[in-house]
């Protein structure tokens, strides 16, 4: 399944007190090129986003890498971390070191290569490994550090699933500070699918609302359901109703927030 991100943005009369928000690299746009039974090209496009206190915590590891989560033939998983990498300084936060990395070569790059196992669970991102060294002096996967829901997953070669409409906006217009709360926007997601499939839609850091800037959140749901639940789609286009509910507004101004969706395969 490919993943396309989805920008939300919110406009209103809200205003409040300052949040602190990171940004850090992603990934986007993923698809994959066979090359044989156990060679693949990753294709993808790169882009910063903000995701919050997450990108603000210590990573205790050694090396900041661009790579992939790597299936060997052996059966392991690995922080293939061998491609692009730089220390981590002293007292750098994983944002940090992951923007500097990004701000290199490493934000240029728009593949991947994967020699191993296919169709397994794999992701490609900006993580924090020990090991910067080729096989066999690899970090385990296990033993890797990111922000939850950064390492985006590798879509199975022959099964996708793709957003149609990849930017959503969430209007509110001008509303009054006691409407604020529980306020109710809503847009439509075109997804299509090459076959009847089911697959997790959920936002960056595994969050069922979107941080508002300067302060303030709104609550999502998909047709219903919270981010990170599951969806059986057919072949063929399916439309879903995204919704959203204001939360912790106190002053009037203007607000507004962004985050991205991605769809993982089930």
């Amino acid at each position: 399944m490919s993943k396309k991100i989805m920008w939300l943005l919110f406009l209103g009369s809200i205003n409040i007190h300052p949040l602190y928000a990171s940004q850090y690299p992603m990934v986007t746009d993923i698809s994959v090129e066979v090359v044989n039974d156990n060679q693949a090209k990753y294709n993808f496009s790169q882009m910063l986003v903000e995701i919050g206190p997450s990108a603000d915590t210590l990573p205790n590891r050694k090396n900041i890498c661009f790579g992939h989560r790597h299936a060997d033939l052996d059966g392991n998983d690995y922080a293939g971390c061998a491609g692009v990498s730089a220390p981590i300084r002293k007292n750098e936060t994983i944002g940090q070191a992951a923007r500097r990395l990004h701000a290199g070569l490493a934000g240029s790059k728009t593949s991947e290569f994967h020699q191993g196992r296919l169709n397994v669970t794999e992701c490609i991102g900006y993580f924090a490994a020990d090991s910067n060294q080729p096989k066999p002096y690899w970090s385990s996967w296990a033993s890797a550090v990111y922000p939850a829901g950064s390492c985006v997953y590798v879509p199975p070669a022959n099964n996708w699933c793709k957003l149609i409409s990849p930017t959503l906006v969430l209007d509110h217009g001008t509303i009054s500070l006691k409407e604020a709360e529980g306020h109710s926007a809503e847009d439509s997601l075109n997804v299509q699918c090459s076959s009847g499939t089911t697959m997790r839609l959920k936002l960056i850091g595994d969050l069922d609302y979107v941080p508002l800037t300067p302060e303030g959140k709104s609550y999502l749901t998909i047709d219903g359901k919270a981010p990170g639940s599951l969806f059986a789609l057919p072949a063929g286009s399916s439309t879903l109703a995204v919704k959203d509910k204001l939360s912790n507004l106190t002053l009037g101004g203007v607000y507004y927030g962004s985050s991205i969706l991605v769809i993982e395969p089930f």
